[in-house]
């Protein structure tokens, strides 16, 4: 990880290829490069953040704070199918970086092809697993805060442990509900990035309808992504209204059917609609 920082630590592909190779390019390709720099860049910088969860956070948590397993879950869910899939999106993208020198070896580099790449990694099976895996993180951000922040205040070694790493300069004083907030946001910003590649991209060649096609995927991946944060609050907010019922709460329905408390949670069972609630009686009072 260290090496590709360095590779990546200016602020544009203007800025790391040799400014005589930069001025034989036109306007539009060096606008075209610093937009495809921006998204490796930003990849590697989501790649560290995954890292720094995995590594400095998740570990010490296991082997100084000792908490078990469930718990750490409950904190960083999925982290190693995300550290898995960022690795492979990643890989491909710096093996192109590496095939596109020129001359060959060179520290100069023009990437002509890179929505082939993106294609593949919002598509099918990877599209599917992005869906699975950010669908289940992102639902469960605000319990994961929670838990954290009820860590912080209970337990003394957690709290001795998240102070430590304040001068812990491979976290650059992020915190870990900053780490999650950031994993959660990246996906919204694949479409942003692709859309300025494509604006400077040339229109009616297989690179543009490559791009098109993966800007695509990705909107319906975060679509997915949304639906299921909606269903999951839903299903929370419906375990909590049953919380607060009586065991023996009971209602007879027109069709002669009674329901009872325990049928609330039954298979199929969801949160529908949610709101102010005005019963109204025979007297016409509410």
């Amino acid at each position: 990880m260290s090496m590709d920082a360095v590779d990546y630590e200016a602020e544009s592909w203007s800025l790391t290829v040799e400014h005589k190779f930069c001025k034989t390019q036109d306007k539009r390709a060096v606008k075209r490069q610093d937009v495809i720099y921006e998204l490796m860049q930003t990849e590697l910088h989501h790649l560290q953040t995954l890292h720094i969860m995995a590594e400095v956070f998740r570990r010490g948590m296991k082997e100084e704070v000792q908490l078990d397993s469930e718990a750490v879950e409950r904190v960083f869910p999925c982290l190693d199918q995300l550290l898995v899939f960022h690795h492979a999106f990643f890989a491909a993208m710096k093996e192109r970086r590496h095939n596109s020198a020129q001359p060959p070896g060179h520290g100069n580099y023009l990437i002509q092809r890179i929505g082939d790449v993106l294609l593949q990694q919002f598509s099918e099976e990877n599209q599917e697993k992005m869906k699975q895996v950010y669908g289940e993180f992102c639902s469960r951000h605000n319990e994961a805060v929670s838990f954290f922040k009820e860590l912080q205040q209970h337990n003394k070694r957690f709290q001795n442990f998240i102070k430590q790493q304040g001068t812990n300069s491979l976290v650059r004083r992020r915190e870990i509900p900053e780490c999650i907030l950031l994993v959660t946001q990246r996906i919204t910003k694949y479409p942003v990035l692709l859309e300025r590649i494509l604006q400077y991209t040339e229109e009616e060649t297989e690179e543009h309808a490559d791009l098109s096609k993966a800007l695509a995927q990705i909107r319906e991946v975060i679509a997915a992504v949304d639906l299921s944060v909606s269903e999951y609050e839903r299903h929370q907010r419906l375990q909590e209204v049953w919380n607060r019922m009586e065991n023996r709460s009971v209602a007879k329905l027109k069709n002669g059917y009674t329901f009872r408390k325990q049928d609330m949670m039954g298979p199929g069972q969801m949160l529908k609609h949610q709101g102010l609630l005005l019963w109204k009686t025979a007297t016409g009072r509410t």
